[in-house]
Formats: structure tokens, sequence, C-alpha cells
């Protein structure tokens, strides 16, 4: 009885966690160590018990559990190879989704301050944590290490990458030819290229409908209607003391 049971939650944790990870996974250019051993443990399964879901399951239409419930009831039936992919990767799942238990615990806060304003259609957490290592915390970057899914695997010089877009207003088309002029965008390029990232990051200039900048997904944008307003709060003049006009303004930049 104790050996049904156990067989049960094993073809349970294999079908339900590999078939609905793999799909997930699937679709995802970019993925982590854990990820791709997830794909690949349901890889295993898809091609150790292909066999046995045709002959035993080739009418049931995959979706809820329906392939899962099928192989359950013909457990007693099922190959040796089936069997024992199964219960092969139900472990092999089991650590995995274990190490993911615990970067969760320990980077919760990381992930709410972090990777909880997702893009539109766009990060997941892991690709959020990797792409953010220097973010956050000391115990979060530790645990990811530990757990063999460093977020900081190419951690150099020199990734400052700039753009400036063409204004939309002549009052914008000043600003974008001193910015031209002055170098502002390779000064600070060249300032902040001393740093090791772990990712490129673009300082973008552009014309926005507001006067605002921000930071996200690798991309400094800076509006050119914020620039605008920085220009015009400097005083006309430079005091005895005070630097000139356009220094300030490019040391606010």
């Amino acid at each position: 009885m104790a050996g049904e049971i156990r067989l049960h939650l094993t073809i349970a944790t294999a079908f339900a966690i590999t078939t609905a990870l793999a799909a997930f996974c699937g679709a995802v250019s970019a993925q982590t160590q854990l990820e791709t051993r997830i794909a690949a443990g349901a890889g295993k399964i898809r091609a150790a018990c292909g066999d046995d879901i045709k002959k035993y399951c080739s009418t049931v239409t995959p979706g809820d559990d329906r392939l899962m419930l099928c192989i359950q009831a013909h457990e007693d039936q099922i190959s040796h190879q089936c069997d024992y992919t199964l219960f092969e990767a139900s472990r092999n799942l089991g650590h995995a989704l274990d190490r993911i238990g615990q970067i969760a615990d320990v980077c919760w806060d990381d992930i709410k301050r972090v990777c909880s304003p997702l893009p539109e259609g766009g990060w997941r957490i892991a690709q959020c944590l990797a792409s953010q290592g220097i973010l956050l915390t000391p115990a979060c970057r530790t645990q990811i290490a530990a757990s063999g899914a460093s977020p900081a695997h190419d951690v150099r010089p020199q990734r400052i990458k700039i753009e400036a877009y063409p204004p939309t207003s002549p009052e914008q088309q000043q600003v974008y030819d001193l910015i031209k002029e002055r170098q502002w965008l390779e000064k600070a390029q060249e300032f902040f290229g001393i740093f090791k990232l772990p990712e490129d990051i673009t300082i973008k200039t552009r014309s926005c409908g507001m006067s605002n900048a921000w930071y996200t997904n690798g991309t400094v944008t800076i509006c050119y209607e914020y620039l605008v307003d920085i220009i015009k709060s400097m005083p006309d003049k430079a005091t005895p003391q005070g630097p000139m006009l356009l220094s300030a303004s490019l040391a606010t930049f």
C-alpha cells in the first residue's frame, strides 16, 4: 500500500511538474540553469514514456492533468523504462524546486523591490534576478550563487552604451545640440565605464512628452524635457563662487 501511494505521488509530481514547467520554460529563450534541468527532465519523460502514452493514452487530450491521470490508471502496465524515468525525474525536479524555494525565501524582499514591477509581457522572476544581480542584497546573491545560478557571470568594466534620439521640438533641439557639442553622453560613458557591471547599461536621451528620467531593463532613459528643465533652473550668470551655466547643467546631467 505504501509503495502504491509512493508511486502515485511520484507519477503525479513528475507529470504535473514537468508538463507544466516544460511548456513554461519552452516559451523563454533565456533559461537559467535550473530551468534547463527542468526542461531536460521533461524531455527524458517524453522520450522514455512516449510509447506508453501512445499505447495507453493515445485517445487522451493533453491538458488539465489528463495524461497524468491516464498514466496513473495504467501504473501497473507501464514499461520499466518509463517507471524508472518517472522516479528519477521526480527526484531531480524535487531537488531543483527545493533550490528555487530556498532562493525565494532568502530573496523575497529583493524580488518585491526589484522584480515586482515587471514589464508588460516581460521578464520572468529568474531572469530579473539574473540580470539585476548588482542591485540584490548580499544574502540573496550568496543564496543564488550557492544554488548554482550565479547572476553575475560576466562582470567587467566598459559596459555603458549611449544613444541620442532626435528631438521633437525646437526647444529640445537646443539641448540635443548641446549634448552633441559638449559630448555629454560620451563623458557619462567614460565616467561610468570604470565600474564593473554584470550586464550592459544603455544611457539614452529622447523626447518623452514629460519631464522625467528613469531606469528599467538595463536602460537609463533621460527625457529632453527633463534636461530643458535643468537648464532653465540654472542661474543666468555665473556667481563669483559658482560654476558656469553649462558646467552646472553637465554636473546635474
